[in-house]
C-alpha cells in the first residue's frame, strides 16, 4: 500500500490532519489504488505526500523514491516536452488538477 510521507515539522494545519485522516480511511485508499491514473498529492512546498499504486504501475516507481521530493525531479527527463512543467502548474492553479500524455 502507498505511503505517505512523515509530517513535516512545524504546527499541523487543519488541511494537512484532513488529508492525512482520508488517506488514513482504508476504502479511499483502496478506491485511490485501484485507479487506472496516477494519482499525485504535494504539499505547499510542491512536495510530494502521496502516491498512489496506480502511479507506482503507471511509472514504476516505489514511493520511497518519490514522497518528499519534487515531481519534476522525478517525471521530468532530457526528451520531456520543454513546456509541461508550466502546463501542469497553469492548469492545477485553475483547474485544480491536470491529466496528459506524455513521454
Amino acid at each position: 500500500m502507498p505511503a505517505l510521507a512523515p509530517p513535516s515539522p512545524g504546527p499541523t494545519s487543519p488541511s494537512r490532519t484532513l488529508l492525512t485522516a482520508a488517506l488514513a480511511d482504508a476504502p479511499l485508499r483502496r478506491a485511490l489504488d485501484a485507479s487506472d491514473n496516477a494519482v499525485v498529492l504535494t504539499n505547499s512546498a510542491k512536495r510530494v505526500v502521496y502516491i498512489n499504486e496506480g502511479f507506482t504501475r503507471l511509472f514504476g516507481y516505489q514511493p520511497a523514491e518519490v514522497l518528499g521530493r519534487h515531481l519534476s525531479e522525478v517525471l521530468l527527463g532530457p526528451h520531456s516536452d520543454p513546456d509541461l512543467l508550466e502546463s501542469i502548474r497553469g492548469n492545477v492553479l485553475t483547474k485544480g488538477s491536470f491529466r496528459t500524455d506524455t513521454l
